[in-house]
């Protein structure tokens, strides 16, 4: 797919064929500048540069990389592009702060759609699931997860930077509840390499 834009009115959620996504961790002392951080200042920055259609923030208390923030974009040329890297280089002294309470324990990934099933904006719980192994075109056609509200499936995009996750691929299952997101992630076991996480909705989604 290229250059598809979408726009669910419905839900107010824009989606597009580019999505920025960054895993971390703090320590827990810190959880409420990592959220203050994210509400009062970072949130409106991303959702600033040219090409980012919404801003979403997700969190997994039983994940190595407890917090995820999701960046729809219009194309996978917003991260690698002039306006992101700027924000980047030119950091604030409280995202200089911030970056130094996660260190290493932080992946940011840059993806380019493949396919994508349903309504995204609605669900209250997300199954992302990190692999090398490529989507099945018709996977989730054959599967159709209960309470699943839509399904997206990407691949990462070079270059390769030191935040860069593991995984060449990764699909994203939108539930109505956290039990059928659950349910869902006990159905598709551990899977060798697979890294397999249910994360619930948390701060303010930003839709520009």
């Amino acid at each position: 797919m290229s250059g598809c834009l979408s726009d669910d009115e419905e839900y107010g959620m824009k989606t597009g064929d580019g999505l920025i996504v960054v895993w971390m961790n703090v320590d827990p002392r810190h959880d409420e500048e990592l959220h203050d951080w994210y509400e009062g200042e970072h949130v409106a920055e991303v959702a600033a540069i040219d090409g980012v259609l919404s801003v979403r923030r997700f969190y997994d208390p039983s994940h190595a990389l407890r917090y995820m923030a999701m960046f729809e974009c219009v194309d996978e040329t917003i991260e690698p592009g002039a306006g992101f890297q700027k924000m980047v280089e030119n950091a604030t002294p409280w995202t200089m702060r911030i970056r130094k309470l996660f260190g290493e324990e932080r992946r940011r990934g840059n993806y380019r759609l493949l396919h994508a099933e349903g309504n995204t904006g609605e669900g209250a719980a997300l199954l992302v699931v990190q692999s090398d192994i490529t989507p099945e075109d018709g996977a989730f056609d054959s599967a159709r997860p209960h309470g699943c509200l839509s399904y997206r499936a990407y691949v990462q995009m070079p270059p390769e930077n030191a935040f860069r996750p593991e995984h060449q691929h990764l699909e994203i299952y939108e539930f109505d509840d956290k039990d059928a997101a659950d349910s869902w992630r006990l159905s598709l076991g551990a899977g060798g390499e697979t890294d397999l996480s249910v994360r619930t909705r948390t701060g303010t989604p930003v839709i520009t």
